[in-house]
């Protein structure tokens, strides 16, 4: 089986709404292409949050036209991003016990041969083995034989090495920065520092990027 993220056409652009197009965050302007609406900014031209970059009314020989601002607006951006991870850790030595249930899927429903729920603790692992129920002559039921086997384990305070944790860190901050900054966004240039204090190891990300910053808000009109 094979699940593929089904992605959806685009709704379409109501014309009839009057928008602005703001920076979702400061950056230096790179390229901007306005395609409805009056371009505002300049490449080159470096904008705050929230700042106009194409505007939804414009100049005409008859007055000012309001319109839906759309286009693009691409710039150079930068970011500061810090995860913590911890240098404690617990490391299993042996069992200390376990506890096997039998039950009986019947379809969707499930009889169990126990009293109670699963016991599960912090330092437990759960191991479930399922038997269907097949004829002599090779005919399969609907019934299965499920046995659940809980382990607890001991366990010792351990430390994690510092050279796990810091590529842990860093995968987190990269993962992190590429949600933000969406699939057409580039990473152009990354630095990573990193800071053990109190039993804990901070990792800080500091990247440079190029993405689009081009926000639609509403405009308000008297």
């Amino acid at each position: 089986v094979q699940v593929v993220e089904r992605h959806r056409p685009p709704e379409a652009a109501d014309r009839s709404t009057v928008t602005n197009i703001v920076a979702r965050r400061a950056g230096l302007i790179t390229k901007v292409e306005a395609l409805e609406g009056q371009a505002m900014v300049l490449p080159g031209a470096t904008v705050t949050e929230g700042q106009l970059l194409i505007s939804g009314a414009a100049d005409s020989p008859r007055g000012v036209r309001l319109m839906r601002a759309t286009g693009t607006v691409r710039a150079r951006t930068w970011y500061t991003l810090t995860v913590s991870i911890p240098l404690a850790a617990a490391e299993r030595v042996g069992e200390s016990g376990h506890v096997t249930r039998l039950s009986l899927d019947a379809g969707r429903r499930r009889i169990k041969f126990y009293a109670g729920g699963s016991v599960l603790g912090a330092d437990c692992a759960k191991i479930a083995e399922y038997r269907p129920a097949v004829l002599p002559f090779g005919l399969r039921l609907p019934l299965s034989l499920v046995t659940e086997r809980t382990v607890a384990y001991d366990t010792v305070p351990a430390r994690n090495a510092a050279e796990a944790a810091r590529r842990e860190g860093e995968a987190q901050l990269l993962y992190q920065l590429h949600q933000t900054i969406g699939e057409d966004g580039a990473v152009l240039h990354t630095a990573f520092s990193r800071e053990e204090r109190n039993g804990w190891l901070y990792v800080t990300l500091r990247a440079e990027c190029e993405e689009q910053i081009g926000m639609e808000v509403p405009l308000i009109t008297e």
